[in-house]
């Protein structure tokens, strides 16, 4: 059968080299042949008109089959595993070849006589194919731009959502805000330069035309750094850190590969009289793998605690508040607002040197043996001064016990120059055991010492007083018993 084959094969290529003629007879005798294996003869019209049926179907099989070199004598035999194509000679047509891509082992006359094996290629396909496509396109990229139904589902399948996690006490990022928090609190520079994007705070705050922060010189980045720092520390900017602690994270749902979140810190006053909730909006960002506080927002702040109702508000802190008491001066009743008299210390604002100043001053003034010269200067220089000796008189004061003439004469000079700075107007005569007249003297020295008391604790606020003017002369000396007055002569008899 194989012989029977390849001698038709053959003669089949051979059919290309001969003359027409010759063709036709060999055709003829071939005819003749078929006519005598089936035992009748069939007429030649019969064989060329076409016909159904496997023997007709086979038949143009075997004419499509004939195998034809190509110009330079070779056939062309494609893999039937693979496809390569190989450039066969005739003399090996019945060898068996291994393809050298696949490695599949295979006779190229087989293949070429395989029917129904080899696959045309149709030169109309892939310009098709490639319309196909672009027309589909533009259908769909009209669908998409009418706005069709938002219910619709999707032409294509939705891709899957990357995970998610939860910004909680565990996350980096609170974390950061955290360590961020405590830094502004305690006043740690090391910590804050570790946990503070300055990038980002440089790119909100830099000036117009200024570089970005990567070319930026060293020298103004670290400026740039001490200035932000001065004000977290120092500044409005920090009291919320300061003030508030760092509390919890709202819960909130971000990506687990995320480089950037914002998240609400919810925290208490660490004043415990405050009332409510405070909150702060954070953006932390991802770089180099840290995460740090790019920049923060108060979104509310508790109501501070109410400080306490001063019922003596304007008055001074350490007198006591004036009650209105009876008194009998002489053979007359009158009421007077009148303090409990204390010791007072200096202004805080009085300088030490005039302190001291202010101390001798008042030491000459009640000293009974102190020259008359000594004691003017003293009073005049103490009214000079002004508001910072009146705390100091009020305590001499408070000091003087009233026990002889000498200290009543005291009070009655440190009540004249608490009047000559002050414009009280308080009067003050030093009455005598004797002297039923001005009462008794101890009632009126509690009276002139409770009044003046408090005349200061309602007008110690006050920044400037009415002062002796310069034309007022001071009131002549006491007079002492036994001593003539100066300048008056004797007559020596």
């Amino acid at each position: 059968m194989a012989s029977r084959r390849r001698g038709k094969g053959a003669a089949r290529h051979s059919k290309k080299s001969r003359s027409p003629s010759a063709r036709s007879e060999e055709s003829r005798a071939d005819s003749g042949r078929a006519s005598g294996r089936g035992g009748r003869k069939t007429p030649t019209s019969r064989a060329k008109t076409p016909s159904s049926g496997r023997g007709a179907r086979g038949a143009r099989g075997g004419a499509e089959r004939e195998l034809r070199p190509d110009r330079d004598g070779r056939y062309r035999v494609s893999c039937p595993n693979c496809g390569t194509t190989y450039a066969v000679s005739e003399d090996h047509l019945e060898s068996r070849i291994t393809c050298k891509s696949c490695k599949s082992v295979f006779t190229p006359k087989t293949v070429l006589t395989r029917p129904g094996r080899t696959k045309k290629t149709n030169p109309a396909k892939g310009p098709l194919i490639f319309g196909g496509v672009v027309v589909l396109f533009f259908v769909l990229l009209a669908i998409l731009n009418s706005g069709g139904n938002k219910n619709d589902k999707p032409l294509h399948p939705v891709a899957s959502r990357p995970s998610m996690v939860n910004l909680d006490l565990s996350h980096p990022a609170w974390h950061a805000y955290e360590e961020f928090h405590n830094a502004v609190a305690d006043k740690n520079s090391v910590t804050l330069a570790a946990r503070f994007d300055f990038e980002s705070s440089w790119d909100r705050d830099k000036p117009t035309g200024a570089s970005i922060w990567s070319l930026t010189p060293q020298r103004e980045q670290e400026a740039y750094r001490l200035q932000v720092q001065k004000k977290l520390f120092e500044g409005e900017e920090g009291a919320y850190f300061r003030d508030m602690s760092t509390g919890e994270p709202t819960p909130v749902a971000i990506k687990a590969d995320a480089k950037k979140v914002s998240f609400v810190a919810t925290g208490s006053p660490r004043d415990e009289k405050w009332t409510g909730m405070s909150e702060i909006q954070i953006e932390a960002v991802k770089k180099d793998g840290i995460w740090k506080v790019a920049s923060f927002k108060v979104l509310h702040v508790p109501k501070k605690p109410r400080p306490k109702k001063n019922t003596r508000k304007g008055r001074h802190p350490k007198i006591s508040r004036p009650k209105v008491e009876t008194v009998k001066i002489g053979e007359q009743v009158v009421k007077v607002a009148v303090s409990k008299p204390t010791a007072l210390p200096h202004l805080e604002s009085t300088p030490a040197a005039l302190r001291k100043e202010i101390d001798d001053l008042l030491d000459v003034l009640i000293d009974p043996s102190a020259p008359f010269k000594k004691m003017s200067h003293a009073r005049r220089r103490l009214v000079e001064i002004g508001k910072p000796a009146v705390p100091r008189v009020l305590t001499k004061m408070y000091e003087n016990k009233g026990t002889s003439q000498g200290d009543r004469e005291a009070l009655r000079l440190l009540i004249d120059v608490f009047n000559d700075i002050t414009g009280a107007g308080l009067v003050y005569t030093p009455g005598r055991p004797d002297d039923p007249n001005f009462g008794s003297p101890e009632e009126l020295r509690k009276v002139a010492i409770g009044k003046a008391f408090a005349f200061w604790y309602m007008n110690f606020k006050k920044k400037t007083f009415r002062t002796m003017d310069e034309e007022e002369k001071l009131p002549p000396p006491p007079k002492r018993r036994g001593l003539k007055p100066r300048g008056t002569g004797g007559s020596g008899k």
